[in-house]
């Protein structure tokens, strides 16, 4: 009976503009602007047990509760009871509960495919949660569920909490929270000339790795036809802002901006490309003000930097919103670190030298004021 079940709820992920999509607000609401910390000294530890992303982990684990089996309201009885009889359901037919399962899971990746980076991404899951849980295939999931443990009684306070509970856990699972533990050195959020910049910078990074990719096919083997089609989707070919909640206020500004100095000669990055490369920056500059992790022998360690940006997971999440992961994305990324980095090094030097500059200038016009005014 669960193979019946239409999965309508979840055309697509929080960002789609199908129309049968419940949108419960009519437009954005209002936000705090508040700039997150980017960086912490540490990982706190994720509280998600893996276990408890399917139906039988999230019943178990309800099960051990002492304040839910102490309990004797009739409510919590007629939950117990069906607790019971589904994780016995689940003990001797696991092919069709695990059916149950990829079913609950397909639709929870689906909503959460995007990183909840703003209030209004996270509204947007938690709308399509809510409108699922008041629909007609969630009732038609938790029938066949209980038909299938045979279950005569059934609980709708369990049948909301397993829900619940294994959408969180999944969510907390594919976005683990990082937090601060102990002194946090942060660093200084992007500027808006920075976030205009980006713009510009990822077209030219386009452009370049094309140039580059042509002028080595056939000379080695990683380097392909294929390569340059996925660049070439990275593109923009409209020059529209597009009508998409993961585009803050910050975002279409900054796009208006490369529209209006784009004289037909620059390159469009897509909006996800250019969310990859402010995710790429931001962790570039935390990297910049940590040299010392990164230097051997007085040298940077590219090897050791491209590492840790892998290792990233706002990037690598942002990096896997543009395809599904592959051979050829992993040589691309690979290709475009290391573009990257000689790129942000060299420009970083420049800025060091020309302060350099500046204030050596500025000793010497001190000296001579000083001779001057001691000659007089």
């Amino acid at each position: 009976m669960v193979d019946s079940i239409r999965v309508e709820t979840s055309k697509g992920n929080t960002r789609g503009n199908d129309s049968a999509s419940i949108t419960i607000t009519s437009g954005l609401l209002p936000r705090n602007r508040k700039r997150p910390r980017e960086d912490s000294d540490q990982e706190l530890e994720n509280d998600v047990n893996f276990s408890t992303t399917n139906l039988q982990g999230t019943l178990e684990q309800l099960m051990k509760d002492k304040g839910f089996v102490q309990l004797t309201t009739s409510a919590i009885q007629k939950a117990q009871d069906a607790a019971t009889k589904i994780l016995d359901w689940i003990s001797k037919t696991p092919s069709r509960s695990n059916l149950y399962d990829a079913y609950l899971k397909s639709l929870f990746k689906m909503w959460t495919s995007v990183p909840p980076a703003n209030g209004h991404i996270r509204e947007q899951v938690w709308s399509r949660f809510s409108y699922f849980c008041s629909s007609e295939e969630y009732v038609q999931f938790w029938k066949s569920v209980h038909q299938e443990a045979g279950v005569t009684d059934a609980s709708p306070l369990l049948s909301f909490y397993t829900t619940y509970n294994m959408f969180t856990n999944l969510w907390k699972e594919a976005y683990p929270v990082h937090g601060v533990v102990g002194i946090s050195r942060s660093t200084e959020p992007l500027t808006d000339d920075e976030r205009k910049a980006m713009w510009y910078v990822g077209g030219y990074f386009i452009k370049n790795l094309t140039k580059k990719i042509n002028s080595k096919i056939g000379s080695h083997p990683k380097y392909t036809h294929d390569l340059l089609l996925i660049l070439e989707s990275l593109e923009e070919t409209d020059e529209r802002v597009e009508d998409d909640e993961t585009n803050d206020e910050l975002h279409i500004k900054s796009k208006d901006w490369f529209n209006a100095i784009n004289r037909g000669g620059l390159t469009r990055c897509t909006n996800e490309f250019y969310n990859f490369m402010i995710n790429l920056e931001k962790e570039i500059k935390r990297m910049l003000e940590e040299l010392d992790e990164f230097t051997t022998e007085q040298k940077i360690d590219k090897n050791k930097v491209i590492t840790h940006l892998k290792s990233s997971k706002s990037i690598t999440s942002s990096w896997e919103e543009l395809r599904s992961a592959d051979e050829l994305m992993a040589i691309l990324l690979d290709l475009l670190l290391q573009e990257y980095i000689n790129f942000r090094i060299f420009s970083d030097t420049n800025k060091i030298m020309e302060q350099y500059k500046l204030q050596k200038k500025t000793t010497l016009q001190k000296k001579k004021s000083l001779r001057r005014n001691i000659q007089n």
